[in-house]
């Protein structure tokens, strides 16, 4: 009788232990079988593309930033050298304006950050000469600014050339001098018919205004106050009693129009600009 109890024990142990053995050979095979902890899932959220580069784009932006303030300002001095009217001078300013924000932009802590300070001012003056002739664009020659100038020769030259200084946006900066004793930069434009001072040069100059003039600009008809000018003298030439525009106060430059160089045929070469007496 206890052999048979002892054996109805072990048989109770043997399916119990069966009955464990088999839980656990089974259970991992009905894990297996749900969906929600399949293992290709986790690539694509442990792949993370910005763990790799996530120390650089901070340069690599600024550097961007800068190249593309360059472009600009090269699409800007391409069109000023054969800008012709309002419309391109316009967008030789918008040019420029896109790469003097651009270059604003710029991390101040980033190595780009010193670059884009040297460069900075220049772009911001030759914005400021882009909008000087897109707004004041002397193509045509000024209402009531008529000129009693005479232009001669301070020698028998026939040919002279003047040094340019520099170029902005195109057009070339030369000195020229204003009764013998007052040596003033100015842009030597083409396509202005008439001489237009800055406000600052006429102070200097005590010129006073006798009269005003019109010229019609991209925002209406502008006027101007107008004033007599003694001597210009650039290189060997010179033109005498000459009535000259005044600017507005912002204008970093004045312009050098064809009433002061009428009697020469000019050619503006890479470093110097070549009068050639008619």
């Amino acid at each position: 009788m206890n052999q048979d109890r002892s054996r109805v024990r072990n048989y109770h142990h043997i399916i119990i232990l069966l009955t464990l053995l088999n839980t656990a050979c089974t259970a991992p095979k009905d894990i297996a079988s749900q969906p929600q902890v399949t293992q290709p899932d986790l690539p694509a959220q442990v792949v993370v593309p910005t763990s790799k580069i996530s120390p650089q784009p901070v340069s690599q932006n600024n550097e961007q930033l800068y190249q593309a303030a360059l472009t600009k300002a090269d699409a800007a001095r391409t069109i000023s050298q054969s800008a012709a009217s309002k419309d391109d001078w316009m967008l030789v300013a918008n040019s420029l304006q896109g790469s003097v924000e651009i270059l604003k932009s710029i991390d101040p802590t980033s190595p780009q950050s010193n670059l884009a300070a040297k460069i900075l001012p220049e772009y911001e003056q030759q914005l400021a000469i882009a909008r000087q002739k897109a707004d004041t664009f002397l193509s045509k020659p000024v209402q009531n600014l008529a000129s009693t100038s005479q232009v001669t020769s301070s020698s028998s030259l026939d040919i002279f050339t003047i040094p340019i200084q520099k170029k902005l946006g195109g057009v070339p900066l030369i000195e020229v001098t204003f009764n013998d004793n007052h040596q003033v930069q100015m842009l030597l434009d083409t396509g202005a018919s008439n001489t237009l001072l800055t406000a600052a040069v006429a102070t200097q100059l005590q010129i006073q205004p006798s009269g005003t003039a019109q010229a019609k600009t991209a925002n209406g008809t502008v006027n101007f106050q107008v004033g007599n000018v003694d001597k210009i003298r650039f290189g060997a030439g010179e033109v005498k009693n000459i009535r000259v525009a005044i600017g507005q106060n912002d204008l970093p430059y004045g312009l050098l129009g064809h009433d002061v160089y009428d009697g020469y045929d000019i050619t503006i070469k890479e470093s110097s600009i070549e009068f050639r007496k008619r």
